[in-house]
């Protein structure tokens, strides 16, 4: 390109190139602020926000080398041509990649869960803090960050337990044969009705499950805000036996009987 100019031409296209490259770099941040400015003004969920912005900012890009090629008098046609071939070949050795990216765009457009949801997904259960282009991130109880392929979150199942706003917590517990099951229906469920965390629409349930060798068990369920849940599973764990202790109900202990023939 350069072989019959002279080095004050050459310098000349490159200054061109310079000066057309700030103007673009310019204009795209310019117009990349005015579309971060209109989207915060809408409802959209942060996570779309950020992707919008993120795909916006790739477009520009390629928008700001295409317009530096065209100044310095590189035909960009041609340049298309062989981008559009290159893209192909990129494609199909990238396909799993693309694969995520098309599975991003289809889960911001789909909103079924958004930041802050808990989902589970592939095995993997956290808060979802941010859908890339490429992967979802989630955090999950035990403070591990997961990043999962947007592409398995199209192919996999997800469980959102943050969309209806509300979860049952499922317990079991046992009692012994000696002891009063009605009586023991009525004091558990006494027990969860004080939690004011615990709706009283559904009301609690509680109501024998099995019969085991040992104990009676019991199903108990109970409702509350999906930001609730572990707290008020693991208070009413702890509640159960003293409950049902300070009511005189039995619970179950292993033992063995031996029966001894003369």
């Amino acid at each position: 390109m350069f072989g019959s100019l002279s080095f004050a031409a050459i310098l000349l296209v490159i200054l061109k190139a310079v000066l057309f490259f700030a103007i673009a770099f310019v204009g795209m941040k310019l117009i990349l602020a005015a579309v971060k400015k209109i989207l915060a003004k809408t409802k959209m969920d942060d996570i779309v926000v950020n992707f919008i912005a993120t795909l916006t900012q790739a477009v520009l890009w390629v928008v700001v080398i295409m317009i530096v090629l065209s100044a310095i008098g590189v035909d960009t046609s041609s340049v298309l041509t062989v981008l559009a071939t290159c893209g192909v070949a990129i494609a199909l050795a990238l396909k799993d990649s693309l694969g995520n990216i098309a599975g991003g765009i289809l889960v911001i457009t789909s909103k079924n869960f958004g930041k802050g949801d808990f989902i589970e997904v592939a095995g993997k259960a956290g808060v979802v803090q941010d859908v890339g282009l490429l992967y979802t991130t989630i955090l999950t109880p035990d403070n591990q960050v997961v990043t999962i392929p947007n592409g398995a979150l199209t192919t996999n199942s997800v469980s959102n337990y943050n969309r209806a706003g509300s979860r049952r917590v499922d317990m079991d517990f046992g009692i012994a044969y000696k002891s009063d099951i009605a009586k023991a229906k009525e004091v558990i469920a006494a027990m969860a009705a004080e939690d004011p965390r615990v709706f009283k629409d559904p009301a609690p349930f509680v109501a024998v499950d099995k019969y085991q060798d040992n104990a009676v068990v019991f199903a108990f369920r109970v409702y509350c805000a999906s930001a609730d849940y572990w707290d008020v599973k693991f208070a009413l764990q702890d509640k159960v036996k003293d409950t049902l202790a300070a009511n005189g109900i039995a619970v179950p202990s292993r033992h063995l009987d031996v029966t001894v023939e003369k």
